[in-house]
């Protein structure tokens, strides 16, 4: 069950970074 949340966080973290990158065309660096 943890690792499904996660995978599911992760995958959040990664689709709003995207977003954010072509919202926002200032690089992100993490």
């Amino acid at each position: 069950m943890y690792e499904f949340v996660r995978i599911i966080d992760k995958a959040v973290t990664v689709h709003t970074t995207i977003v954010s990158r072509k919202t926002s065309p200032q690089p992100h660096e993490d």
